[in-house]
């Protein structure tokens, strides 16, 4: 009986510190800044913001078109956007901005979740006042449409672009840590299913059927909350990190946009 005693206590040692270090360390569990420096790619040109000490870097893609037809980008957790911007030239007269979240490549400051939003609201509002763009898109992939999900329930857009969304950060890590209490230990949840209803702008989203990052049924009940009719773009072989390599993908973007 002292030995079995003696085994559950360390079992509840173990598990107890297993539990604080995962609290402690959360945000290395969801954020991996990326910190290339890299030019101005083709065609974009350079995009800095400051606001609260904090100066966010990024890149403004064909520009002469921003008063027209506008998308903000916001990346996934360990996403460059640089290489992201070379996509945007698929889509006609459309300016695209892609700014690096607190923390990743030039920007200053360490990421967080309050802190996304906050930078995410400070941009927006920056790129109304600069441009005013007859249409405004939200996209945001991954851990970047829980940022657009955010922006959405908070701004009049033209329409929301998620690429393989989550309900929230919650749900995945319940999934990959189901020994411990998840909902109760993250500070950074993302939960995009309190925003999407508050959407007033026609949605799309695209997401794969071998995406074992965030799970179809992940994405599935986000759509529960997504008032209207969103359009949804289901790519059966499309895994997390090779989505946009399939044709439906552009297609879907460029036919929604328009």
């Amino acid at each position: 009986m002292l030995m079995l005693k003696q085994i559950l206590l360390l079992i509840l040692i173990f598990y107890i510190a297993v539990t604080l270090f995962l609290f402690l360390q959360q945000k290395k569990f969801i954020f991996f800044p990326t910190k290339a420096q890299h030019p101005s790619p083709p065609g974009a040109t350079e995009f800095t913001f400051t606001h609260a000490d904090v100066t966010l870097h990024g890149w403004l893609f064909q520009e002469k078109y921003a008063k027209e037809r506008l998308i903000i980008y916001y990346g996934g957790n360990a996403e460059d956007v640089y290489y992201a911007v070379e996509q945007f030239g698929k889509y006609g007269d459309t300016a695209a901005l892609l700014v690096n979240y607190r923390g990743y490549g030039k920007s200053t400051g360490t990421p967080g979740e309050k802190e996304l939003f906050t930078d995410a609201l400070e941009i927006f509002d920056e790129i109304q006042n600069r441009y005013s763009p007859d249409t405004l898109f939200l996209m945001g992939r991954s851990l970047g449409s829980g940022v657009a999900s955010y922006v959405a329930s908070q701004r009049d857009v033209t329409g929301i672009i998620l690429i393989t969304p989550f309900d929230s950060i919650a749900s995945i890590a319940k999934r990959q840590f189901p020994f411990l209490p998840t909902g109760k230990l993250l500070q950074h949840q993302f939960r995009s299913i309190d925003y999407a209803p508050h959407f007033k702008a026609p949605t799309l989203v695209i997401y794969g059927g071998r995406d074992t990052t965030v799970l179809p049924a992940q994405t599935q009940k986000l759509l529960e909350y997504i008032p209207g009719n969103p359009v949804v773009i289901f790519i059966a072989e499309a895994e997390h990190n090779n989505i946009e390599l399939f044709d439906e993908y552009d297609l879907a973007i460029l036919k929604f946009i328009q």
